[in-house]
C-alpha cells in the first residue's frame, strides 16, 4: 500500500499452508478479520472500492510457492493484474490456467462453476446479461465473503441451459 490504513497498517501479509490447494478464500477471510480488527474497514471490498472506482494505491501480490498450483490459485494470481479486472474474456482463456490434457466446453463450464464455488466474483451471461455468451469477467482480485454457489442445484454458470448461457 502507498499509505497507511487503520492503526498504521502499511502491509498485510498472509501465508497459507494447506494440504488442499483450493482454499484461497481462507486467506482472504483472514485478511478481512485483520482489517476488521485493526482498521475501520470491515471487508476487502470496503478498502478496494467498487469496480467502477477501484482503489489505485492498494497492490495485491499472490506469491505461489508450490510446484504445480491448481487452476484456482493460478486464476487468483493472474487476476492480481489490474488490466484483467472487468475484462470480458472468452471461456477459452481458462485453458492457460488448466493443467488437464484435454479441453472442451464442459471443462470450461466446470472451471467457472468451481471458481464461483470458491467465492470468486465471476460474471457470466446468466448472472449478468451484458456479458456475452461463452465469455466471463472477474471484477475483483479477491474472493467474496459469501459463496456465489450456495446450493448444489444453483447454476449461475448456466450449464443447465447449455453452453450458450455462459
Amino acid at each position: 500500500m502507498d499509505r497507511c490504513i487503520g492503526d498504521r497498517i502499511e502491509n498485510i501479509v498472509c501465508q497459507v499452508y494447506a494440504t488442499h490447494q483450493d482454499v484461497i478464500y481462507i486467506a482472504w477471510d483472514a485478511i478481512e478479520i485483520a482489517l476488521g480488527k485493526y482498521s475501520s474497514y470491515k471487508t476487502v471490498s470496503d478498502l478496494y472500492g467498487q469496480f467502477s472506482s477501484l482503489c489505485q494505491w492498494l497492490r495485491i501480490n499472490l506469491d505461489l510457492k508450490i510446484k504445480n498450483p491448481s487452476y484456482s490459485l493460478l486464476f487468483g494470481k493472474k487476476f492480481t493484474n489490474p488490466s484483467l479486472l472487468g475484462s470480458l474474456l472468452p471461456i477459452e482463456w481458462l485453458k492457460q490456467i488448466d493443467s488437464e490434457n484435454y479441453w472442451n466446453e464442459g471443462r470450461g463450464q466446470y472451471i467457472l462453476r468451481d471458481l464461483q464455488r470458491q467465492r470468486f466474483d465471476i460474471r457470466t451471461h446468466s448472472t449478468h446479461n451484458t456479458v456475452p455468451t461463452k465469455h466471463f469477467c472477474c471484477c475483483y482480485p479477491f474472493t467474496t465473503k459469501i459463496p456465489l454457489l450456495t446450493h448444489p442445484d444453483s447454476d449461475p454458470a448456466g450449464t443447465e441451459q447449455g453452453f450458450s448461457a455462459v
